[in-house]
């Protein structure tokens, strides 16, 4: 789903009826900017972030550093 024009709206959507959060990881889902969005689990965007941060992801200031996490948008469109 990646490159595709509305998808996030697909993801949001299986990410929200997650039966099985944690263990299936949509916590580690995040905007291609790095940003943090919605997470409809208790504790929202800084339960999170606090998963995030225990599983040793790095951020700068309240976005995830995808330099460091090794992932690029531009990459996954080609």
């Amino acid at each position: 789903m990646v490159g595709s024009p509305g998808a996030a709206r697909a993801v949001g959507m299986c990410m929200k009826t997650n039966p099985d959060a944690p263990r299936t990881p949509c916590h580690r889902v995040v905007a291609s900017d790095g940003k943090l969005t919605g997470y409809s689990a208790e504790g929202g965007v800084s339960k999170k972030k606090q998963m995030l941060l225990d599983e040793g992801v790095q951020f700068i200031d309240d976005k995830v550093n995808l330099k460091l996490s090794k992932w690029s948008p531009s990459k996954e469109r080609r």
